[in-house]
């Protein structure tokens, strides 16, 4: 037998892979420490093997346990957590087409009776009673006016304005003067009216200009409006 031999502890893993080297006589002892006594070196040999065994069963021991704890490849698959189901979702119903709405006509509001279509004789509306002396026949009186030409689908029959005193001196003259008459309309519409009073004259086209017309502002045949405010009678 060898002094000196190399023992190798059985393990697969090199973390457990241990060389030791160990004494088998005592003569090996002796050989290194001739002053040893025969009896110490025995017992230092019995020391040294029961080291040995010892050393390798703790080895065997722990390659089994790392063994056991290592997962097995034919370990059974964990198990899969099952999904929830998914409700069916309800299928979508088809669109519906839309729906046209029924052609209506155009509403066309009536005329008021205020504001008739065909304005066939005068028509005076007092729109704020006066209080002061009253227009008579022959009355020198101060007004202040507004004209359109009549429009009944206008809002108070307002069709384009062509003349106005507003912002301007009033207009002074002689109700039912021969020698400087005026339209009809105004001759018989402002009779009886009272100072601080204002009237709406709606004026057919025999009480107007007539046929004839006025320059470029008042056609032919055109129906007149007037807003008249009654400032003084003389």
């Amino acid at each position: 037998m060898n002094e000196v031999e190399s023992v190798k502890l059985p393990s697969e893993k090199p973390e457990f892979q241990i060389f030791i080297q160990h004494t088998h006589s005592p003569k090996m002892l002796k050989k290194h420490a001739p002053h040893m006594p025969n009896s110490l070196a025995a017992v230092l040999t019995l020391f040294l093997s029961s080291a040995l065994t010892f050393l390798v069963a703790s080895t065997h021991k722990a390659h089994a346990q790392t063994d056991s704890a290592a997962p097995s490849s034919t370990a059974a698959p964990a198990a899969s957590t099952p999904k929830p189901s998914t409700a069916p979702k309800p299928s979508a119903s088809p669109a519906k087409p839309p729906v046209k709405p029924s052609a209506t006509p155009a509403f066309v509001p009536e005329p008021s009776k205020k504001f008739p279509k065909v304005v066939t004789k005068l028509m005076v509306e007092d729109l704020q009673n006066g209080r002061g002396r009253t227009a008579k026949p022959s009355s020198k009186i101060v007004v202040h006016f507004t004209s359109w030409l009549y429009d009944p689908t206008q809002p108070l029959g307002r069709g384009p304005q062509f003349e106005s005193t507003q912002g301007k001196p009033p207009y002074k003259f002689q109700l039912q003067n021969p020698e400087t008459p005026h339209i009809k309309g105004w001759e018989q519409g402002l009779v009886d009216m009272r100072v601080g009073g204002r009237r709406r004259l709606i004026i057919p086209p025999d009480m107007g200009y007539g046929n004839n017309g006025a320059g470029q502002t008042i056609p032919p045949g055109a129906t007149l409006l007037y807003e008249i405010e009654l400032v003084d009678v003389e």
